[in-house]
Parts: C-alpha cells; sequence; structure tokens
C-alpha cells in the first residue's frame, strides 16, 4: 500500500483526500519502541502499575513545560498505558482518563506538545482494546488494524487538527455507539464527555467527605461508595438513564468491579444514596 501523508484536520472532511491533496511521505516517524518494558509491566498487577503511574504524573508535573517526559520516564509512561489498555477487555482498569496522568496544557510548549502527542495515542489504542474499527477512511483504518499501527497513529496525531474532525475522521464521532469508549480517552473526546469527566471527579470528591461523615455500621468501603454514586453523576451529565447495566459499564471504565449482575450495582447504588438520606446529587 502506498504511504500517504494525512489531510489537514482543520478541514471538512466528507471524502478521502483527491489526487492532488496527497503527497509522498518518504519518511515516516517512528514511534517508540517500548516493547521490552511492555513486556515487564505485563507481568504487573494493576495496582502496582497505577502506583507506579503516579510517581511519573508527579515527576512530569513537577518539571518545567513537562521536561521530565523523555527518556527511561517517557518509556515507562507509555508502557504503563499500554499494558492497562491491553487489560480492559479481560479485568477491571481504569480507561486513560482514570488513571494518573500529568497535567497537560491547551498551548503546550517543548515536551508538553510530545506530551499531548502520546496522550492521542493512548487514547487511540484504548478504543481499539475496546474493538473500536474504524470503517469511514483508509488511514483510520491502517491506524486500527491488527496489529494496532504506532507509527501511523504518531502521524495522525502529530498533524494539526481540531479534536471534532479527528474525531470524525476515527468514527469515534458517533453518540450513541461509541461513548462510553470515548468517554475513556484523555483528550479525542467531545465537550460533553468532558464535562461528564468532571463531573464524576468533582462529585466523587463531595461523596466521599459526605461518606465519611456519616454514621455507617460496619466497615464500608467508602471509596468504592464514592465511585459508584460519581458515576450515576456522570451518567447523569450525560443524560443517560442511571440502569443498572450503564452502572455497571461506567464502573467498569473506572475500574471498579460489583460483580457481573446490572441489577446488584443498582441496587447498592440505591442503598447507598438511601445512606445519604435520599437526597440526590445536584
Amino acid at each position: 500500500m502506498t504511504d500517504y501523508a494525512p489531510t489537514n484536520f482543520n478541514q471538512p472532511f466528507g471524502n478521502d483526500p483527491t489526487p492532488a491533496a496527497i503527497t509522498q511521505v518518504p519518511d515516516r516517524p517512528k514511534f517508540d519502541d517500548v516493547s521490552s518494558r511492555l513486556e515487564e509491566l505485563r507481568a504487573f498487577e494493576t495496582a502496582d502499575i497505577l502506583e507506579m503511574m503516579e510517581g511519573i504524573k508527579t515527576a512530569i508535573d513537577m518539571s518545567k513545560h513537562a521536561e521530565a517526559f523523555k527518556g527511561k520516564t517517557r518509556e515507562t509512561y507509555i508502557a504503563c498505558n499500554l499494558a492497562l489498555n491491553e487489560r480492559m477487555m479481560q479485568s477491571h482498569c481504569p480507561a486513560p482518563v482514570f488513571r494518573p496522568q500529568p497535567k497537560r496544557t491547551n498551548i503546550p510548549v517543548g515536551s508538553e506538545a510530545a506530551l499531548s502527542n502520546v496522550a492521542r495515542i493512548i487514547d487511540m489504542h484504548f478504543c481499539a482494546m475496546m474493538g473500536h474499527t474504524p470503517v469511514t477512511h483508509e488511514l483510520s483504518q491502517d491506524i486500527f488494524g491488527k496489529p494496532f499501527d504506532f507509527d501511523k497513529a504518531l502521524e495522525f496525531s502529530s498533524t494539526p487538527g481540531k479534536v471534532p474532525a479527528k474525531l470524525k475522521f476515527l468514527d469515534l464521532d458517533d453518540e450513541e455507539t461509541i461513548s462510553l469508549c470515548r468517554l475513556g480517552n484523555m483528550s479525542l473526546k467531545t465537550a460533553d464527555d468532558r464535562i461528564a469527566q468532571k463531573a464524576f471527579f468533582e462529585r466523587r470528591r463531595s461523596y466521599l467527605v459526605r461518606l465519611k461523615n456519616r454514621s455507617i455500621q460496619g466497615k464500608p468501603n467508602h471509596e468504592a461508595q464514592a465511585d459508584l454514586l460519581a458515576v450515576g453523576s456522570m451518567l447523569k451529565a450525560l443524560d443517560y438513564e442511571v440502569t443498572g447495566k450503564n452502572l455497571m459499564l461506567g464502573c467498569r471504565l473506572i475500574g471498579r468491579d460489583f460483580g457481573d449482575r446490572p441489577s446488584g450495582y443498582k441496587n447498592r447504588y440505591q442503598k447507598v444514596m438511601k445512606t445519604l438520606r435520599g437526597k440526590k446529587p445536584a
């Protein structure tokens, strides 16, 4: 297959690029080879990888313009995320946005730009591991092929463009069929997804304080309870009904598991809400 440069993603999409808009690319940029580190991390427990990511996040956040995002730190950061992505369909671990992630800026400089590009690649790989298969554009089909093409993902991620256009190009703009996949992304998401994610994190903090201030019999897991209630808030922010099935899907997206029966999630949710005297979140 001939290699082509991707179109400018600020432009409207509809058809693939015309021959006049296609430019031959002699040397493609190569994505980091993290295969050795990834193989090591596949043997680690999810909790240990998340703890490692906390340390990486701190190191990068403390450096100016994410200057720490290089060398072994960059390699381990990428490998940690890919290792967790691979587990999404087999075991319960958090999606990218619900993991410890370094801060990113709207106007990235230096290593910040590299971090933003990598974040989009991690998002695409996550969606691929969740079973997403684009059908509209040849490049997006190539990226999400088997195996996932990291080099073409890097090419796509590095091409300037607005997120809505990139979502459309990747067939990630369908509200009905792909929203839960997109909801786990750090970068490739809609404004509504971003609002819902923010609702989760803000309501979780609020619920955790309220639950800890309640007198509850036994030794309840306040962290797990706050997660469950915050998932309900996230669903409501998207105008989704708080059903047992939706609660289960949302909990699995953040890495929580309360069993395989949707009814169990709904019953647990209602019980914890009752603990808060029936006061529903704003």
